[in-house]
């Protein structure tokens, strides 16, 4: 049995404590959007630390949907695809439901996509979320004050016809300051508003067979949709240097600095 390991620390917000382009802009607050999350989604689960809270749903593969750095009344910092809840398409076709921070798979093109059919043309209109992942439905396995786990099996068939059968884990963890700090090597003043949390998946290989690069290989991802403003920045610190980025958009935007 193979296990692919993957953890990601997301600081999600960082916001001053005096008024800036971001924060003048109206927007739902974190209670709000709350409350209109539960209507849709049963078992939405707010984890909180002090004025820093997310909502994580763990029978939607441990999705977390929103966050928040000041309380029921702070911004609800996460982007919801509400036109996929409103029409009722959220319990059966989640894959494009939005949220702060999601699981998913790779590769996206190529002989082993596991976003095309076998032989079906690899354009855009035949592009798809593999089934299990856009409708299977975790357990949630244990939670406490500041985390949660949640577990599901999915299966998913790759463009060369491999067919894998996965068991995932996916842990959503709130952060402390001291963890943050400690994690990014950064000094928080107590004028400094913040969210922060990470999400660890983990995959194995639940089915008879050795994964293999003939067959095609898996890669976890890990997808997140803020709200945002003209005037937002995102800083993602890396431990090991890099001379080269792969951006889908914005490449121009994109700046390397040590």
């Amino acid at each position: 049995m193979r296990n692919l390991y993957f953890i990601h620390l997301l600081l999600v917000s960082i916001l001053l404590s005096i008024p800036s382009a971001a924060q003048q802009v109206k927007n739902e607050t974190f209670g709000e959007v709350v409350i209109k999350l539960k209507k849709a989604i049963d078992d939405l689960t707010v984890l909180t630390n002090g004025a820093c809270s997310i909502a994580v749903s763990p029978s939607y593969q441990g999705r977390v949907f929103t966050s928040t750095t000041s309380g029921d009344e702070g911004k609800s910092i996460g982007w919801i695809n509400w036109k996929l809840i409103n029409d009722g398409q959220h319990n059966n076709a989640f894959a494009y439901l939005g949220g702060e921070s999601r699981f998913w798979l790779a590769p996206e093109f190529g002989k082993f996509s596991v976003f095309f059919d076998p032989g079906a043309a690899m354009i855009i209109k035949n592009m798809r979320a593999p089934k299990d992942l856009d409708s299977k439905k975790f357990n949630l396995s244990t939670i406490d004050t500041h985390s949660l786990v949640s577990k599901g099996t999915i299966q998913v068939q790759n463009a060369n016809g491999y067919v894998f059968n996965c068991g995932v884990e996916r842990k959503i963890t709130l952060l402390t300051k001291p963890q943050v700090v400690s994690a990014l090597k950064i000094t928080l003043p107590k004028t400094v508003n913040y969210v922060a949390f990470s999400a660890a998946t983990t995959i194995s290989n639940m089915g008879t067979e050795v994964w293999n690069k003939e067959n095609g290989l898996l890669s976890i991802w890990e997808l997140g949709c803020m709200l945002t403003t003209p005037k937002n920045k995102v800083i993602i610190p890396i431990i090991k240097e890099t001379d080269a980025i792969t951006s889908y958009f914005f490449q121009k935007r994109l700046k390397m600095k040590s």
